[in-house]
């Protein structure tokens, strides 16, 4: 399976004749720790779980206002005594101790989730500067990608055959909610289909003696069928055919 993770901190420039002149509007200079960065890292990859915990129990993304308390009671379904919030001051704290931003804002205009921290100048550049965003979209779209291709294989090792292209979601289904370590909710199981760009995964499968491969693919952010190349993002699956 292929996964993608994207964290990025990114800058402002401005094009004048040939020369390029990076400059930060706005934006306080400051130093960053490998300490510091790799806490806010790894606490926004723990609240982007819960988040999506969030939404297959739910169908519906937590608010933008309210988040905080919406989803303070799965913390616990992340967080063990060996492996606790990485020492920030609370869960929803990067490792500058400022609290991290969410907004489902995009949601509507397919931009999708926002999470990011306000970086080491502890300043809102709204996820610039020295902002230190997390791509949410390819993270929950990857997640979706496991659970869906965990069903699959449920079928085809109940059903003793592959599913048919044309029905292969209607299919599957019923088989989502049973998938391990993932708890979906049944009116939820049909919208893991579907990529944080708002298109529905693609299913093709080749099918030799004894054995099977399936691979299920999003188009990605650019929304363009590339066949499971360039920007889609896939899973590819070999599974025995009893």
């Amino acid at each position: 399976m292929e996964r993608i993770l994207k964290f990025r901190v990114s800058s402002c420039a401005v094009l004048v004749g040939v020369f390029v002149i990076i400059f930060v509007i706005g934006c306080e200079k400051t130093s960053s720790t490998d300490d510091a960065h790799n806490k806010s890292v790894m606490s926004m990859m723990r609240l982007s779980t819960v988040l999506s915990q969030y939404y297959r129990e739910h169908l519906t993304w937590p608010d933008s206002e309210n988040w905080q308390q919406q989803i303070s009671s799965l913390i616990s379904t992340v967080e063990t005594k060996s492996d606790p919030f990485v020492g920030t001051k609370s869960p929803f704290h990067d490792g500058w101790d400022n609290k991290v931003i969410y907004s489902n804002k995009g949601i509507d205009t397919g931009s999708g989730i926002q999470l990011y921290s306000k970086g080491p100048n502890g300043v809102d550049e709204f996820g610039k500067c020295d902002d230190l965003e997390f791509d949410f979209s390819t993270s929950e779209t990857n997640t979706r990608l496991s659970i869906v291709a965990s069903a699959t294989q449920a079928f085809v090792k109940t059903e003793g055959k592959m599913p048919s292209k044309e029905n292969w979601i209607p299919m599957v289904v019923p088989y989502v909610t049973s998938v391990e370590d993932h708890s979906v909710a049944d009116e939820a199981a049909e919208a893991m289909f579907m990529d944080m760009w708002n298109n529905h995964f693609s299913f093709e499968s080749v099918e030799n003696e004894g054995a099977s491969q399936f691979t299920i693919y999003s188009y990605g952010p650019d929304g363009s069928d590339d066949g499971a190349n360039k920007e889609d993002l896939k899973v590819v699956w070999t599974v025995s055919i009893n």
